[in-house]
């Protein structure tokens, strides 16, 4: 009698499932939606009586009064400006058309503090180019504004891989800070100073940054997985006065000093005058004496009667607040600046207005404090809310740590990457079963849409074994359950550049086929490439995971983002499978022309004699001397296009290459191609990646 309504993407973030909750929506056959428990008290049902059933949101169908501070917001705005918007959807396009209104009255709801009030909104008639003054003449303080609350209630749970839960009420929190203040400003930090955490996800991360933001100097931070390499290309850019870091940290089980990288660090930052060390793990070693201008956190705090009053420095509502990173695998990482008033009013309009936080809520959000979402997460304190924060394996001592999480104090938003998702999806792992209840989620937050089968209830009555639409999910799980690809996917897919020399490398290690390639190139952009690239890559034999993890540390030696990204992808787990392609042939030249693939795209030059002799040998005709002779493309890309051509043709026109290679002075490379070695797993390797070729070339055909 009720329908299950689908998922719905909030904005940045995917909203796919909230029916472990007390708050239920639930649509009837009639176009009526109903609201059900936002009191959080179970309601009793005629028709469903106590039974929680799953549910999902769906903004093209559902009116905007699921939401309690939504529905509030958009009555403000019917009233005031008649926007006539019924769904999201139309509100959403109500406050792009209408911006200045939209963020003004976000600016009174979400009760933002200042001492100074606004002139103006922003110059509409100015546009994105010329960078408009939001909020000209506002002043104000982002610690202020965090810290609104200052009573006996919970504001942060901290914890970690291996450690007990400690508590941190919000008068607490103020109280730390304000040492914080006061230790900052006695060594003379003052507004639009940078200073800079390289440390793990703790309480004394969050209290060094809320103190760094109430002087209204400028917070920046990586995590202790950075390289000391990719720590220096982005610190040097800022040239910090103080850093924070740690003695070591716990990561998968073992201890990871971290002072030999912080001395590399302090060495290649000569502007810095205080490094401040917290003995973030007790038992590890804590020798200070190769670390200039080192000190304790305990020497760095002053006693409790050196403390003074917390006063929060006034500043423009444009101040910096933030200095963030891009990725660093395009060059040199480029600072991204984020506004005091731009992070804290977008921040509140997520939580307030999109998530309908309030004080009861807990909000766990897996990341570090080198990720955007940490700082998105700290915001939430300004709701009242309390915040989780987490530092170490989500796996380890065991699987379900973050679901023993929720049910141990709470928790009701949950945020995480999918990749985190996809290991628990691979380990057979589902909320709600076992010994995890996770009754108190309202929401999960995923920054990511690469999640094929996460929370998928299967409908009543259907057999899995018999319904298409089942088997071909069962299918997509079990290639999953192959690879251990998928916890990196979304790191790959984003902040990688899966180029032609990756691809090249690959080919020659017969994981790619050289036709893969053709497909790999076509989309228009670097990530959709890359998408490409890993969905094959997905459904080919595990051992391919650790070949482009190699492949990878070979073109980006010196990149830091990917030297951590392959550290972490060396401690997963390997096993070995089976895939049946005994029906697929691949004679040894072909794999020979595979393996040797890349010294003969870069060390050749096909537009010489080699393509006159295979011309005259009849192995390439006119149209493929047009295409491989190109004036416009590289002697590379040229190389690339015959040698595809060629791995077509079969024996014979591999042949005659070898004739060619020869006759263009390139006799030593076509030694090294023959005499090329083919063991039988390169063979194998060569034979899956046909199979699965055609399988996907068959789907194509299909649709």
């Amino acid at each position: 009698e009720w329908t299950i309504l689908r998922g719905f993407r909030l904005v940045s973030f995917t909203c796919c499932y909230t029916s472990i909750s007390d708050r239920v929506l639930l649509k009837s056959d009639q176009p009526k939606i109903y609201k059900i428990c936002f009191t959080g008290k179970s309601e009793k049902m005629s028709r469903c009586g106590n039974k929680r059933l799953p549910l999902f949101w769906d903004i093209n169908i559902q009116r905007l009064d699921f939401v309690i501070k939504m529905s509030e917001l958009h009555a403000a705005f019917t009233r005031k400006y008649m926007a006539d918007t019924e769904t999201y959807k139309e509100f959403h396009q109500w406050s792009c058309d209408n911006y200045s209104e939209f963020w003004e009255e976000v600016f009174k709801f979400t009760d933002i503090i200042y001492s100074q009030p606004y002139s103006q909104v922003v110059d509409k008639e100015k546009n994105i180019a010329d960078i408009p003054e939001w909020f000209s003449g506002c002043h104000l303080n982002f610690t202020e504004n965090i810290l609104r609350y200052n009573d006996d209630r919970v504001a942060v749970f901290a914890t970690g891989e291996g450690l007990g839960v400690s508590k941190m009420s919000f008068r607490e929190l103020r109280e730390s800070v304000t040492r914080y203040v006061t230790a900052l400003k006695k060594m003379g930090v003052q507004k639009g100073d940078r200073v800079v955490g390289y440390i793990p996800n703790c309480c004394e991360a969050l209290e060094a940054m809320l103190a760094v933001a109430s002087i209204g100097a400028v917070w920046s931070s990586t995590s202790p997985d950075f390289g000391v390499q990719g720590v220096l290309d982005r610190f040097t850019q800022i040239r910090p006065k103080v850093i924070f870091s740690v003695n070591a940290v716990w990561y998968n089980g073992k201890i990871h000093n971290h002072l030999d990288k912080l001395a590399q660090v302090v060495q290649g930052l000569p502007e810095l005058e205080k490094v401040v060390v917290i003995p973030f793990v007790p038992d590890a070693l804590f020798d200070l004496s190769n670390i200039k201008n080192g000190c304790a956190l305990k020497d760095f705090l002053p006693n409790s009667d050196e403390v003074t009053e917390l006063k929060f420095e006034q500043v423009p509502f444009n101040h910096p607040l933030f200095i963030m990173y891009s990725s660093g695998t395009t060059g040199a990482p480029k600072c991204m600046v984020h506004s005091v008033g731009g992070t804290l009013l977008k921040h509140m309009e997520e939580h307030v207005i999109q998530s309908d936080m309030d004080r009861d809520d807990i909000m766990l959000y897996y990341t570090t404090v080198g990720w955007m979402m940490w700082n998105w997460l700290v915001s939430v304190l300004a709701v009242g809310s309390a915040i989780v924060l987490y530092d170490g394996s989500p796996l380890v001592p065991k699987d379900t740590v973050l679901w023993d999480l929720i049910d141990e104090i709470g928790i009701t938003f949950l945020g995480t990457s999918a990749k985190w998702l996809a290991v628990m999806e691979d380990r057979g792992l589902k909320p709600g079963e076992y010994d995890n209840k996770v009754s108190c989620i309202i929401m999960y937050l995923i920054v990511s849409k690469h999640l094929t089968n996460f929370h998928k209830h299967q409908k009543p009555g259907k057999d899995p074994q018999k319904d298409p639409e089942s088997e071909q999910t069962q299918t997509v799980i079990k290639d999953e359950k192959q690879h251990g690809l998928f916890p990196y996917y979304d790191d790959l897919l984003h902040t990688t550049v899966l180029d032609k020399m990756v691809l090249d490398n690959l080919i020659s290690r017969c994981v790619l086929m050289i036709e893969d390639r053709e497909e790999i190139i076509k989309p228009t952009t670097q990530s959709e490439r890359n998408r490409v690239l890993l969905d094959i890559l997905t459904v080919r034999p595990y051992g391919t995971f650790h070949v482009l993890k190699d492949v990878l540390q070979e073109s980006y030696p010196d990149n830091s983002d990917i030297e951590g990204l392959v550290r972490r992808m060396h401690y997963t787990e390997s096993f070995d499978e089976h895939i049946d392609c005994q029906d697929i042939i691949f004679h040894k030249h072909s794999v020979k022309l595979q393996k040797n693939y890349m010294v003969l795209v870069h060390d050749s030059d096909c537009k010489t004699d080699i393509v006159d002799h295979l011309f005259e040998a009849g192995v390439l005709n006119t149209e493929d001397i047009e295409d491989i002779c190109n004036s416009s493309l590289s002697r590379q890309d040229s190389n690339r296009i015959l040698y595809n051509k060629l791995f077509r043709k079969g024996e014979d026109a591999y042949k005659h290459l070898l004739k060619a290679l020869e006759h263009g002075q390139y006799n030593e490379l076509a030694s090294v191609v023959e005499k090329t070695e083919v063991p039988e797993h390169d063979i194998q390797r060569c034979k899956i990646g046909m199979l699965k070729l055609r399988q996907r070339q068959k789907e194509k055909g299909k649709h």
